[in-house]
């Protein structure tokens, strides 16, 4: 996988506990800068990694 890939399919909160788990400051950057920091053993964790699908929300019914 890509790195662009890997960045357009998480999202930050996915990214983010394992950027402080590598000492890779969050604040104030991009997802593409998270995932061109962080090192070729956790690429390789998050590729491995199938991220869980979100659920699709429902349309709601009108109000009568």
């Amino acid at each position: 996988m890509d790195i662009e890939e890997i960045a357009q399919k998480l999202s930050m909160n996915d990214l983010r506990p394992l950027a402080k788990k590598y000492g890779i400051p969050t604040r104030c950057v991009k997802k593409i800068d998270i995932v061109k920091a962080l090192p070729k053993e956790a690429l390789a964790e998050l590729e491995s990694e199938k991220p869980a699908e979100k659920p699709k929300k429902s349309a709601k019914k009108p109000a009568k």
